[in-house]
């Protein structure tokens, strides 16, 4: 669709100037049949999502456009679903919080989910695909969730996939990071010590991932368990946090004791030789790594300071 301007010359003639819509040109892209001719579209959306505000456009065709992404990620082939998978985050960014985003997660749920658990090795569902689809159901989520059970069981979708030992690497990463963007909105009412003692394992034992990536994206989502649980005294830890404690959230009253008794928990293991399923890393080695992020975060703030 064209906007129209009219313009008036000496002669007094008239005649019609048209300018195009690119952000409707784009989106009339996603209706062609051609695989490369919505691969366009939607790298015209993503370019402009991102070089510019579109607020006013994405609310006017938000079902619109939000049905179109969705229609691609259902239909395409593993790099139209990754394309849509962005464009459709950034569609959610753009909306904001309200009552638009809720409804683009709720339908995007629906279908980001299920590429999320998919195994496949081809099509859609592929690695790529995966990735793409991790990371907009985190954006989706982060923007859209109306509850704190919708991001429970958003995050423990991602946990089932970066514990999965089968994944891909590129998945696993992705997993990590769309589940630390979203524990960054959990009260710290959900986060007892069952959860933190079962994530403590989880993420130590990704510590010794072969992927770089991996081991990366879990020393991050390990380090934002340190700081919004307050597990600032490990064993042999006090003396590495003593300058860079107090940094975190400092969650208070009962979690205060409920990290103490997963310090408990790990040390009475560590004594025992026990290494139980829900902490297959040693308490000790745990720490060490934990003491490492610590001391660089601590090496990165004086040098801020400085």
């Amino acid at each position: 669709m064209s906007v129209g301007e009219k313009s008036t010359f000496s002669d007094n003639d008239t005649y019609d100037v048209y300018e195009t819509d690119a952000f409707e040109e784009a989106i009339d892209k996603l209706y062609e049949k051609r695989t490369d001719t919505r691969e366009t579209g939607l790298k015209k959306l993503i370019s402009l999502f991102t070089s510019q505000w579109q607020f006013d456009d994405s609310v006017l065709r938000c079902e619109t456009l939000s049905s179109m992404l969705l229609r691609c990620l259902k239909k395409g082939g593993a790099s139209e679903a990754s394309l849509a998978a962005r464009a459709l985050g950034l569609h959610a960014i753009t909306l904001g919080s309200g009552s638009e985003a809720e409804g683009v997660w709720a339908q995007g749920r629906a279908v980001l989910a299920p590429m999320v658990q998919s195994r496949s090795a081809s099509g859609a569902s592929s690695a790529v695909a995966r990735t793409s689809a991790l990371e907009a159901l985190g954006v989706l989520c982060f923007v859209g969730a109306e509850g704190e059970h919708e991001t429970m069981e958003t995050l423990e979708l991602c946990e089932g996939v970066f514990s999965a030992l089968r994944a891909a690497p590129e998945v696993k990463a992705a997993a990590l990071r769309t589940w630390a963007l979203l524990l960054t909105t959990v009260p710290g009412w959900h986060l007892g010590t069952p959860f933190v003692e079962r994530l403590l394992g989880l993420l130590g034992a990704l510590l010794h991932d072969g992927d770089v990536g991996v081991r990366t994206a879990a020393g991050d989502a390990l380090a934002l368990v340190y700081d919004v649980c307050g597990l600032a005294t490990l064993p042999g830890e006090a003396e590495a946090d003593s300058d860079v404690s107090g940094r975190g959230f400092g969650l208070e009253g009962s979690f205060e004791e409920d990290a103490g008794e997963v310090r408990s928990r790990a040390r009475a293991r560590d004594e025992k030789g026990e290494r139980s399923g829900t902490l297959p890393v040693p308490a000790e080695e745990l720490s060490s790594a934990l003491e490492a992020l610590c001391v660089e975060d601590g090496e990165r703030g004086a040098a801020a300071e400085a």
